[in-house]
This record gives structure tokens, sequence and C-alpha cells, in this order.
């Protein structure tokens, strides 16, 4: 699967700095990140940014279709494990890995199936989390599903209506759309479906890496309380709640999530090395 993801790789200035892998939500790609790909790459950082199977150009099954409960509890899984063979194929030891939505319950999925002994020579831990308006639990409202099966625009409108501040800028929003769009109903679905089946609240403690969780406070599609609870139950994890942000908080106030991501970086506290 490696070879037919589709994937920006910008490498460190020099060895001593970190990658930062991406990885985006629900029906997303990695253009969504772009706002933190240019700051950090200007940082000197490397940057992985990655679109998942079927997303973007990543068009790894050409016949997908809509998947049953027994194969969505699994997506999740499945995407994990592209990551994880994808950061070792690419030999990586010193990398933060972050994602937004489904993208951080990917992240989450990373860390507890290394933990939990479940992957084969795993790669290296990454230093750090960056968990971007996601949960241990992901609930998806059943109007969401409905509404993909049969007014597929409808759909997206109403995710829309939900997804950002007021204050949120409509580039953004079109954008997103389009990105939604062009990866198709059948995309969006089950990665939804995937997202409702996941849950980790009963692993959290495991993990033990430094965890930075960031949400908009006006999120209505993963709301602060489940960033809160994350913050809860992870325990080496600091908590960032952003004023008049929705769900797309990275693209919405980009300069503040920059600066979070920046700053934890280089104080020095997330090396694990100390």
């Amino acid at each position: 699967m490696v070879d037919k993801l589709d994937y920006d790789l910008i490498n460190p200035k020099n060895d001593s700095l970190p990658y930062i892998v991406l990885i985006h939500g629900a029906g997303g790609d990695k253009s969504q990140w772009d706002f933190q790909i240019d700051f950090l790459s200007k940082k000197k950082f490397g940057i992985l940014a990655i679109s998942l199977p079927n997303h973007g150009k990543s068009r790894s099954d050409p016949d997908i279709s809509f998947y049953e409960n027994s194969v969505s509890q699994s997506l999740i899984d499945d995407y994990t494990h592209d990551i994880i063979d994808l950061i070792s194929s690419l030999e990586f030891k010193n990398y933060y890995l972050g994602g937004h939505s489904m993208g951080g319950a990917i992240a989450l999925n990373f860390v507890l199936l290394a933990e939990k002994g479940v992957i084969e020579d795993p790669p290296p831990s990454p230093k750090a989390l960056f968990l971007v308006g996601t949960g241990a639990k992901l609930n998806v409202a059943p109007v969401f599903f409905d509404l993909l099966k049969t007014d597929f625009k409808e759909a997206l409108r109403l995710m829309s209506k939900f997804s950002y501040g007021t204050n949120a800028d409509l580039s953004i929003k079109y954008k997103n759309q389009d990105i939604l769009t062009n990866n198709g109903l059948i995309v969006l679905y089950n990665d939804l479906e995937a997202c409702r089946h996941f849950d980790v609240r009963e692993d959290l403690e495991r993990i033990k890496i430094p965890t930075v969780i960031i949400c908009g406070d006006e999120d209505q599609m993963t709301p602060p309380k489940f960033s809160r609870y994350l913050h809860e139950n992870i325990p080496n994890s600091q908590i960032f709640l952003i004023q008049d942000a929705g769900h797309f908080v990275f693209q919405e106030v980009p300069t503040q999530v920059n600066n979070i991501i920046y700053k934890a970086i280089t104080s020095g506290m997330y090396d694990n090395d100390q």
C-alpha cells in the first residue's frame, strides 16, 4: 500500500530537526494542512503530509463500496497500518505525529497498537502527539448517514454548518467542500462509519508520550468536551482551547495553532531522550 499513497515529503534542514507527520480527517486530503506545511517547513522542520487511501490522489481501490459495520470497524486499523508502514519505510526516528479529527483517531490508534504489541517490528515511537479537534470516541449524528445516502449536497451543506466557527473564512469552507466532493460520497460515508465505531476511551492511560490537544471552542463536530476528556485521561497532556474557532481550527486560525505546535517542539519538553 505504501507505494500507492500520495504524500508530500520535505526533509529537515539538518539531522537534529524532526519530521512532523500530518494526517487529515474524514473525507479530506493532505492539502488541508497547507498552512502548517508552509509555516513548519519555513522553520526548517521536516514534513510528511499524507493523503489516506482513496483520498486525494491516493486512489487505491477503484471499486470501493459502502462498508458494512464489520468492515468499518477495521478501517481505522487499516489506515493506521498504512501510516505505520510508510513511516517504517522512510526510517523515521525523530518525528512528531499529528492528526485532525479522524486523523487524530489514527494517531491515537498508532500509539496504542504499538503499546499493545500488536505491531511487529514497529517504528520508533513519535516524540509527541498533536491531536486537533478529535476524541477518544467520535460520535457522528445519524442524520449525516441518512443524508449521504439520499442527498450528498445537502449532507455537505449540513456538515459545513456544524464544522466552522462564526469567523471562518469562506475560502476555507469552499476548499474543504471541494475536497469532500472530489473524494466522493462513498469515501466520506465510510470514514464517518469508521469514526462512529472508534472508541479507545478505556485505553487512554496507556499513552505515555507527551500529547498536545487543540480544539476550537465553537467546534460542534467534536465539541470541546471530547478534548477535555482526552486531557483528563492522557497522563502527560496539555490542552489548548482556542476561542472563536470551529472544527477546522487549524485552518481557521492557523497562526495560533502553528505557534502552539512550534513552541511545543522547541521548548524541549517533548524530547523523549531527556
